[in-house]
């Protein structure tokens, strides 16, 4: 996900592709998650059940990313990877492909993608510097940012002007 700040205007670019779900695993379950694009790694983007742009298998979380010629999903508690799987291709997604080596667990994972949320976005303004600058951008009260961004125009933001 990109921002560019051009004056006082905030431009925000999806990720083509903001969130993986990993399901169909048996053992354990609860490798079964929805993990949030968090970055680029090795040319290719990684998603992350924390959003953290971070390979490591530190703490309880999932990891999926491109490594040298494979896809790897990676579940770990408390440090140790639990589940682990790997597909060999250069296809530039993970939800397209099936039939992935379970290393570590049981059951190949389906993978299926869905687009940015709202939260990832919030998120990215405020990490950075330029927007942080004029906005701080935040979910409405009672909403969780779960939901996919869509477009809009250039919009004031409340008590906004110049457009």
């Amino acid at each position: 996900m990109a921002v560019a700040v051009t004056d006082s205007a905030i431009t925000i670019t999806p990720a083509a592709k903001g969130k993986m779900t990993i399901a169909s695993i048996t053992s354990p379950t609860a490798a079964n998650k929805p993990l949030y694009y968090a970055g680029v790694y090795g040319g290719k983007p990684v998603w992350s059940t924390d959003g953290i742009l971070d390979i490591t298998t530190q703490g309880t979380r999932g990891v999926c990313y491109y490594n040298t010629d494979r896809w790897l999903y990676q579940y770990c508690v408390s440090g140790t990877a639990v589940y682990v799987a790997t597909k060999v291709s250069s296809a530039a997604y993970p939800d397209t492909l099936t039939g992935w080596t379970v290393l570590t667990g049981t059951t190949s994972p389906t993978v299926a993608a869905s687009a940015t949320a709202a939260f990832q976005a919030i998120a990215a303004v405020n990490a950075s510097v330029d927007a942080a600058a004029l906005v701080v951008a935040s979910n409405v009260t009672g909403y969780s940012g779960l939901g996919s961004l869509a477009a809009v125009s250039l919009t004031h933001l409340t008590g906004g002007t110049g457009l």
